[in-house]
């Protein structure tokens, strides 16, 4: 998902880059909880009647699919800011708050749209000269051309009319 926002102190444009969240937090506690109380449940009867054996499997799986939920959940949470500050393109990437921040000059910046051969899959890069950023991996291919015709205008507005490439 690619939504515009304005910086209120700058009243300057950013995009937000998010994957598709199915799901919020409380929404999975409750699915998960849902799957693993009959698991538990069945070890404690089971326990109760002599088979402790399935009380530590039990709890392993339980956390074992909690950990998974709660690795899937993150990867949901993931967050791209591009702004333009000053005269670069300005690409954040974190979590709850920026945990990598890189920039690109705006009179070196250029779009590219490739695909890769062995998957047939479109990338979308923000070139600048030896650099290379791969934006928005996890979009599917309709919002990874939005997100691109996004970024050209953002460039071009910031003064930019140099290539935008397609390959």
């Amino acid at each position: 998902m690619v939504a515009t926002i304005r910086i209120p102190d700058t009243a300057q444009d950013a995009l937000v880059i998010t994957p598709y969240a199915p799901l919020s937090w409380p929404a999975s506690l409750l699915l998960l909880s849902i799957i693993c109380t009959p698991i538990i449940g069945a070890a404690i009867v089971s326990g109760i009647f002599g088979n402790w054996y399935a009380l530590p499997v039990s709890a392993t799986l339980c956390v074992v699919i909690g950990l998974a939920f709660r690795s899937g959940y993150r990867r949901t949470q993931r967050r791209e800011v591009v702004t333009l500050i000053g005269d670069a393109v300005s690409i954040e990437r974190g979590h709850r708050y920026p945990e990598s921040r890189c920039a690109i000059p705006c009179s070196d910046a250029e779009v590219l749209l490739q695909t890769s051969a062995p998957d047939a899959h479109e990338h979308l890069y923000l070139c600048a000269r030896e650099q290379k950023i791969e934006i928005g991996e996890f979009l599917d291919d309709k919002e990874r051309h939005d997100l691109a015709d996004r970024l050209r205008r953002m460039i071009r507005s910031a003064g930019n009319l140099g290539p935008m490439l397609t390959a």
